[in-house]
């Protein structure tokens, strides 16, 4: 698992990634549901906007705690269901 939480950069193409499901992967990190409704109304037209905000808003309000392990963690949940996003995006490639 990477060390450390998401850089904005790496939350920007995770976001193009989880555009169709922001807002369950939002619930899986605990993001409020008055937060994800407000993003909802704020960017309607714009899925990408709402699931990179939603992201924005996971790391800022959580600080040190929003780190790859959380975060793969949600991606990986049952509910989400995405593992290739969670090592894609949170394991150290060998590579």
């Amino acid at each position: 698992m990477k060390p450390g939480v998401p850089k904005d950069i790496e939350l920007h193409h995770l976001a193009n990634d989880v555009s169709s499901f922001w807002k369950k992967l939002g619930r899986e990190l605990g993001v409020e549901e008055s937060k994800l409704s407000q993003l909802e109304l704020n960017f309607q037209q714009d899925a990408y906007e709402r699931a990179y905000q939603m992201l924005l808003h996971w790391r800022e309000t959580r600080n040190d705690q929003a780190t790859y392990q959380i975060l793969y963690n949600a991606l990986t949940s049952t509910v989400v269901g995405r593992n290739d996003l969670g090592k894609k995006y949170c394991c150290v490639s060998l590579i």
